[in-house]
């Protein structure tokens, strides 16, 4: 049976599957003749992006702060006590070295290494993480039908989710060469804010989707869908 993608696409649960590929690796490397280059690897990659989804929880929580504090600072009746700035807590623990970037692709490539190698175990596959859920055979094969039109200015798109959870999307615009995604919508419409790529000049964008079930990609790709943002 067809196999999903193992590396999940949200990021928070990117994390927690990272953090036990991570320790995993270490304690089967030498059954999987994994050296001790490749395991470092591994390890600034995990310690670098538990670092940036800290940031990024910290960030979120220090925007909620100042959005309070400008409310405050404006409309609460005058004191006369100075008021005291919310301040971007850091993150425990520090920086970490910097990696370069593609993690989980990196990851991936590991992985595709470690399971053609002979010496992983099935069950050692499992434990690490690397084997995707059978998919449903009714979502192998399923494609999304996307279609989209320009709403106040936006490229607005539209599906039919079906017992799909949502759909991945990645788009192309202007001079770009290659798809990137975009966001996953769980609705069955969504809105691409992005301004253009140069101020004041159309742009065309190409956008494509598959769908999701259970976070994860399954089924084909849907056709591109080009429109022409003003």
């Amino acid at each position: 049976m067809t196999k999903t993608y193992f590396i999940p696409r949200p990021e928070e649960t990117r994390l927690t599957w990272l953090t036990n590929f991570n320790l995993k690796l270490i304690f089967y490397a030498k059954a999987l003749g994994i050296l001790a280059p490749a395991l470092l690897i591994v390890l600034n990659d995990t310690n670098a992006f538990t670092y940036m989804m800290a940031l990024k929880a910290a960030v979120k929580k220090f925007g909620l702060s100042v959005t309070s504090f400008l409310k405050s600072l404006s409309n609460t009746s005058p004191e006369t006590a100075l008021a005291v700035y919310p301040v971007l807590a850091p993150v425990p623990g520090g920086v970490p070295l910097a990696v370069p970037l593609g993690i989980f692709p990196r990851c991936a490539i590991l992985a595709k290494q470690i399971k053609a190698s002979g010496l992983c175990t099935d069950a050692i596959a499992l434990d690490l993480g690397i084997v995707g859920t059978d998919i449903d055979p009714k979502f192998a094969t399923a494609q999304p039908i996307l279609t989209m039109s320009i709403k106040a200015g936006k490229p607005s798109g539209k599906y039919i989710r079906g017992q799909a959870n949502g759909v991945h999307i990645e788009r192309m615009r202007g001079a770009e060469t290659a798809f990137s995604y975009l966001l996953t919508a769980n609705k069955s419409t969504f809105v691409d804010n992005s301004p253009n790529l140069v101020a004041g000049q159309a742009e065309t964008r190409q956008y494509r989707a598959w769908f999701i079930v259970n976070d994860e990609v399954v089924g084909i790709v849907s056709l591109v869908f080009s429109i022409t943002v003003t």
